[in-house]
């Protein structure tokens, strides 16, 4: 094992000192955000999401604290963790390939046993698609679900072994795996409630002939069927706001992003087994779209293929056990992420856990297939496991410093938007204006319902001193005004902000960037009663920033009127300990006391319990204070 520990931190120690990325930032810069708090206070607050949600990855989100709970941080002990997560659970792997194994094929000799196991869980380690999964700091939460989830299935061999012998202590090992490590492994992430499907996927294709299976399909009723029944329920209950809301933010739609799905889950399975030296880009947002069975013309087979491998997985299990057994592990693995809930298409890292049944059965049917041949084996297997190392250590040095990360990101997908962004940040800081500006106008004619690039390029020209008379209807006119969803406006336009208002950018003032702000506003999709969440965020925030502006003005009444209408789009007692603050500095006391006071009873509504309100104090001080300057200037 010292092997496998010893591979994991060596191919991964280049990336360590890599920087936070993409939404690293937006998850972790809330630590240390209450500092005035106790620190208890302060972690079950970061812990719970602001104090809203007990089950919103609070396991991981704690890891993240004990890490470092001050932000701006710095990333090496960040993903220094990560890489003690990943060479953890490739521990686990090779603990459950052992137990698979000595339940499937217990004839096997005691060096085959032992060897195998080890090969699988090396190649698990080190695969090159694991990259994304380890480096990327905030997937942390796939690796800790994968931790208890291996833990869980590794408990449920024990218990199976159990069954023929000792059937009480057998079920009650059996119930402990799902009962303990399934919670722990939804609380760190979602994808935990997926380890029934685990169980299920190894219980009808590789435990058929072990002794006990038919008391395990009886346990299985309550322990696997009944979570899956309880999970398809909650989205059936809720399929509008957990599984489509977000598909109005989205360039598919659901039927899209199916079809599509069934072409990356292949393109994935091309990774697997046959890895490219070449570096793995983060961002994949520019992946074709599915439109149709025959658009693109891959779509069909692809959906066919996925069609054939879950036939495989349900009726194979007799003949082919072991090629079941990968095809529903595989399948199983993927059925939260890469099916019909409205997230991004494409993403590695979703195949953490995903690549064990693969990988476990490409290197049992090797060794089946050339037993007699041990040498020739031992050849192929060195030959694999080098060229996986070789390309890992070329993706984790990547991740050595940002600039080195976004140019071989750029140059591996340069269609990409968001590597697109990277890049145009990175030039920026080179000072090349001109290669900067040319990759926004590609960007442009490649994504012209995007406002991102032709807000960029205003951007760009502002801190470069290149703003002019027209560069303000230049960038509105680029804008339609049906644009696409984009969670990033937000950050250019406060980006714009800043240097607009202290006059760097001529002649584009304060009036010019609530224009943007307004046409940004005429979209439909601000305006929906039903809109998704995601679109509301962006509606709130852009009245939030008009607000803002308005206040700059010294036009306090339009500030209010605009921090008014995104209190309506999504009540937030930031914003109303803001307007308090405006109506005190302007002598209205009585009226900021009341909008202080709603901001305090919306604030413990929020809160799960008091002790998680992040605003109690400071409400009730802001609330203090103005009572106060209340009384000092009524005569």
């Amino acid at each position: 094992m010292a092997v496998i520990i010893l591979a994991v931190y060596a191919l991964y120690w280049p990336a360590v000192p890599g920087p936070f990325m993409f939404d690293d930032w937006v998850n972790l810069s809330l630590l240390g955000a209450h500092k005035k708090l106790g620190e208890f206070q302060q972690v079950l607050i970061f812990i719970t999401r602001e104090g809203t949600s007990f089950i919103d990855r609070p396991l991981s989100r704690l890891s993240f604290y004990l890490n470092d709970h001050a932000w701006p941080s710095s990333p090496e002990g960040f993903r220094l963790t990560n890489i003690t997560i990943h060479a953890l659970n490739s521990i686990l792997i090779w603990w459950l390939s052992l137990r698979l194994l000595k339940l499937f094929r217990p004839n096997l000799s005691s060096q085959t046993h032992l060897l195998l196991p080890f090969v699988i869980a090396l190649i698990w380690a080190i695969h090159p698609i694991q990259v994304n999964a380890v480096a990327y700091i905030i997937q942390r939460m796939t690796l800790l679900s994968g931790t208890f989830v291996l833990a869980g299935l590794i408990t449920y061999t024990y218990g199976r072994e159990s069954l023929a012998t000792e059937p009480y202590r057998g079920v009650i090992l059996m119930s402990l795996a799902i009962v303990v490590f399934m919670p722990l492994a939804f609380l760190s992430k979602q994808n935990g409630i997926l380890m029934p499907l685990f169980i299920a996927a190894t219980e009808f294709t590789l435990f058929r002939q072990t002794p006990g299976h038919k008391t395990a399909r009886r346990w299985s009723i309550p322990f696997v069927l009944g979570p899956v029944v309880l999970v398809l329920s909650a989205l059936s209950i809720r399929a509008q706001e957990k599984v489509f809301s977000w598909y109005d933010a989205q360039p598919f739609t659901p039927l899209e992003r199916v079809l599509t799905e069934s072409r990356i889950l292949f393109d994935y399975l091309a990774a697997i087994f046959l890895p490219q030296a070449h570096t793995s880009t983060l961002f994949h947002d520019n992946y074709p779209i599915s439109h149709s069975l025959l658009s693109p013309p891959s779509t069909l087979p692809a959906v066919l293929g996925i069609l054939a491998l879950t036939a495989i997985a349900v009726f194979g299990r007799k003949r082919m056990p072991l090629l079941a057994f990968a095809c529903g592990w595989y399948i199983v693995g993927h059925l939260l992420e890469s099916s019909i809930i409205g997230l991004e298409l494409y993403y590695e890292h979703r195949n953490y856990i995903p690549l064990f049944g693969p990988v476990f059965a490409l290197v049992y049917a090797t060794h089946a297939a050339l037993k007699e041949k041990p040498a020739a084996a031992l050849g192929l297997a060195t030959t694999f496991t080098a060229l996986l190392a070789f390309i890992t250590l070329m993706n984790t040095s990547v991740w050595h410093t940002k600039e080195s990360l976004i140019s071989n990101w750029y140059k591996e997908n340069p269609k990409s938007l968001r590597t697109a962004n990277l890049m145009v940040g990175l030039l920026n800081e080179r000072s090349d204006y001109v290669s900067a500006r040319t990759i926004l106008q590609q960007s442009a004619k490649e994504w012209p319902r995007n406002p991102q690039p032709p807000l960029l390029t205003l951007l760009l020209d502002c801190v470069n001193n290149r703003t002019g008379p027209d560069s303000l209807e230049k960038t509105l006119s680029a804008i339609p005004k049906n644009y696409a969803h984009s969670n990033i406006v937000l950050d250019i336009l406060e980006k714009l902000h800043a240097p607009v208002t202290a006059g760097y950018c001529p002649p584009l003032t304060l009036d010019d960037l609530e224009r943007i702000v307004q046409h940004l506003l005429m979209n439909p999709n601000t305006k929906r009663a039903d809109a998704s969440r995601k679109w509301r965020t962006l509606t709130y925030n852009l009245y939030f920033l008009q607000a803002r502006i308005a206040s700059e003005q010294r036009n306090l009444n339009k500030a209010m009127q605009y921090a008014d209408k995104a209190n309506e789009i999504l009540p937030n007692p930031n914003l109303m300990i803001l307007q308090a603050a405006w109506l005190s500095s302007a002598g209205l006391y009585e009226e900021a006391l009341q909008i202080a006071r709603r901001a305090l009873t919306l604030s413990r509504e929020k809160a799960l319990f008091d002790a998680l309100n992040p605003y109690e104090e400071n409400l009730q001080s802001l609330i203090s204070n103005i009572e106060k300057q209340a009384r000092t200037n009524t005569p």
